[in-house]
């Protein structure tokens, strides 16, 4: 029977964590990639995880077993009339707010089976709980199971399903193992049900005593610090340490596992102890924060992982412990579903409204330290507490007047060693003393503090927004002004002299986009532009009197700081007309009746890589449709870490038009001194001739067959085949 309820569970978690990105996908052509898109996605799958947790709390507690089992057999029934898996719901209005379009498709394709297989885990281990076996007393066990087929379900879909299999072959597989789980659910419910006198005896009434609303907000608590922790850790790191590949699954997967920990019976770690190592990992977190260290990235990232698994351990452990008996077990896992909720709803929706920083992840890590044993929170002596958070403070001021007095530079390891180091020992010594209060109100002052102890040059502007944190900064002299999105910058400009209206970055006169427009100026093919991705709007540089350039953008906060004229000037000074559609790319070009000469794709950003945008029938169906005769896309693929020109390859060669590539890998120190950066670009036409100028540059090779990849579709396309040999290298 054991063996039985954990494949189950096993399977159902699985299933669960595969269908979220699998739906995500498909929606992904026509929400486009907006992270608000994302964001609603993310929501409408907990709130659903949160119904199906109630149902099974409600379904337990009012109905007796075998009536249970005879109405959630009818809501699988209903679920599987709802397959296969497949985009419903229309096209959204490409001038309203995706939202409502997007909950309603998300509802129409796979909100009856997510609902119905969200119930499982604790619906069968209250089910497991009222059977005659000799661990029927503690069912928790099988939590464990839950946690690793979310596992399971996690890693196989980007590293084997999403390579191996395009969204409708996965579609049609999920829909056949969702019929497989419905049968095992009701295997599971026949077997406890088969007590004798069990399918018409009511409910048995509770032994255990009802729960408090104290130890209820204690459980959600617990789970909800966590679940800010890890989007808070997630986006940290991606934006403000390194972009690398995937590197979302590892903080999820951690996740995971922690639970898998708490809850299995043969894992024999204490909460004290699991205390005391949370302490160390903050102090580690601390002293990374406070120095402002991103490389080497991967020894960073890994001091992060490390942090965040204790903490989030930690508390799942004290969960763990103070699970009620069995009667009480789905009310256990509602008010843990309503913490998780809490906790994204925090980071997704009120964090950035809030703060102009990435705040909810040191909030969390100071959080999970006060939520460690013996730091008595609740209590009203905060003398001790404060008198530690002043020190540290105060240590922190000190030691930053001093650098700036001294002028010494923030970037050296001695002055982040010292800055970091000593807030971190006196914090230390709280610790070791015993006070563990002070130690909590010293820690939440470092890290809360990190945001603003290092600052990148003297900061002008900041701005967040469901993308992130954008700063506009200017370098050590004064004379560059950059905007910076996490650690990658998109954009450049000189601030005084000449200079400052010529093009940087990937974006210079002499780079192969310089090329590009040079060629059709030359061949008076350069009157109407499209440009996916504003950025600063470097390419307004190359504006003239008789050429329109619109740029197409995701986010309003970049098109405000573009076009402001306050720190950047090349769209306000351009030499011709420039203007701004705020909007998904794709979408909004699929939406536009013009015609033009060329379509410039700059939407992409180390890991960040909108893969729609690269698709077949984006493409055929939208730039070609919107691209005037002997008129040019060039798509920049500039990328640390994959090489993206096979499968523009392979799609120019499925169209029957020509492609070629150019990269401007070397770049002279003259030349970076006057803001040019390394490029590479992939230009596309309908006839070769349209490229023979282009070709005629020796930097210029036509992409031939040979080096095309797999073809990229809206059904179809994975990045994991396109990682670069030596990414582990780059990343250290």
């Amino acid at each position: 029977m054991v063996a039985l309820y954990t494949l189950t569970i096993f399977l159902s978690a699985a299933l669960l964590f595969v269908v979220q990105p699998l739906v995500a996908k498909l929606v992904l052509p026509q929400a486009g990639g907006s992270p608000a898109v994302w964001t609603t996605s993310m929501l409408f799958f907990q709130a659903l995880l949160l119904a199906g947790y109630g149902y099974a709390h409600l379904l337990s507690r009012r109905l007796p077993l075998g009536v249970q089992v005879v109405t959630h057999a009818a809501l699988l029934g209903l679920a599987c009339l709802a397959l296969p898996i497949e985009l419903r719901g229309g096209s959204p209005d490409p001038s309203a707010d995706p939202r409502g379009w997007l909950l309603s498709a998300l509802a129409l394709s796979v909100g009856p089976m997510f609902l119905a297989v969200s119930t499982t885990a604790p619906l069968l281990q209250r089910w497991f709980s009222r059977t005659r076996h000799a661990r029927a007393h503690d069912p928790y066990f099988l939590y464990a199971a839950s946690n690793a087929g979310s596992v399971l379900g996690l890693v196989a879909f980007p590293f084997v399903l999403e390579p191996s299999f395009g969204l409708s072959e996965q579609g049609r597989g999920w829909s056949v193992l969702f019929m497989a789980l419905a049968a095992l659910i009701v295997a599971c419910g026949v077997a406890s049900a088969a007590r004798k006198g069990s399918r018409l005896s009511p409910a048995p009434e509770a032994a255990s005593p009802s729960v408090g609303w104290r130890r209820r907000l204690w459980w959600i608590t617990l789970a909800a610090v966590p679940s800010s922790l890890l989007l808070g850790l997630t986006q940290h790191v991606t934006s403000e340490v390194a972009t690398l590949p995937l590197l979302w699954v590892l903080p999820l997967l951690l996740y995971l596992v922690t639970f898998i920990l708490a809850f299995s019976t043969g894992v024999r770690v204490g909460t004290e102890r699991l205390g005391r190592w949370a302490a160390l990992g903050a102090l580690l977190l601390a002293l990374v924060m406070l120095s402002n260290a991103t490389q080497p990235a991967a020894a960073i990232v890994a001091v992060h992982l490390l942090g965040f698994f204790v903490l989030a351990w930690m508390c799942h452990k004290r969960l763990a412990d103070d699970r009620p008996p069995a009667d009480r077990l789905t009310e256990f896992y509602l008010w843990l579903a309503v913490g998780g909720v809490l906790g994204g709803v925090f980071n997704a929706l009120a964090a950035p409204s809030l703060f102009g920083t990435v705040m909810e992840y040191p909030l969390a890590i100071a959080a999970a330290v006060w939520l460690r044993p013996g730091v008595a929170w609740a209590r009203r002596a905060w003398l001790g507490p404060a008198l530690g958070a002043a020190g540290v403070a105060a240590l922190m001021v000190a030691l930053n007047a001093v650098r700036h007095r001294l002028r010494l530079a923030p970037e050296s390891w001695e002055m982040m060693t010292v800055q970091a180091g000593f807030p971190v020992l006196l914090a230390l010594l709280f610790l070791l003393r015993g006070a563990g209060r002070s130690f909590a109100a010293a820690v939440l002052v470092m890290v809360v503090g990190s945001a603003w102890y290092f600052q990148p040059g003297t900061l002008l502007h900041r701005e967040r927004t469901f993308f992130g944190v954008h700063k506009v900064v200017t370098d050590s002299t004064g004379d560059w002004h950059s905007l910076l999105h996490g650690n990658t910058t998109h954009g450049l400009q000189k601030r005084e002299g000449p200079p400052r209206l010529e093009p940087t970055t990937y974006y210079h006169r002499t780079g192969p986009i310089g090329h590009v427009i040079f060629t059709l100026m030359k061949e008076d093919r350069f009157r109407n532009a499209g440009l996916v991705g504003m950025g600063v709007g470097t390419l307004a540089a190359y504006a003239r009197p008789q050429t329109t350039l619109t740029f197409f953008e995701i986010d309003r906060a970049v098109i405000d700081i573009a076009t402001g004229g306050r720190h950047f000037w090349y769209i306000s000074e351009a030499k011709g007309p420039v203007r701004g559609v705020l909007g998904d790319g794709r979408l909004s070009l699929a939406a536009s009746e013009e015609s033009f000469d060329l379509l410039v794709l700059d939407a992409f950003s180390a890991d960040a890589v909108p893969t729609h945008l690269l698709t077949l029938e984006a493409f055929r169906d939208v730039y070609l449709a919107r691209l005037a005769p002997r008129g040019l896309i060039a798509v920049h693929i500039s990328n640390r870490y994959f090489d993206l020109f096979p499968p523009l390859a392979r799609v120019a060669g499925e169209l029957g038009i020509a492609a070629a590539i150019a990269r401007d890998d070397l770049v002279s120190f003259e030349m970076e001194q006057v803001g040019k950066y390394p490029s590479t670009w992939v230009v596309m036409a309908r006839e070769k001739a349209d490229l023979s100028g282009l070709l005629s540059n020796p930097g210029w090779q036509p992409l031939t067959p040979a080096q095309a990849g797999d073809l990229w579709t809206d059904d179809t396309n994975s990045l994991l085949p396109l990682l670069k040999r030596d990414v582990w290298q780059l990343a250290r």
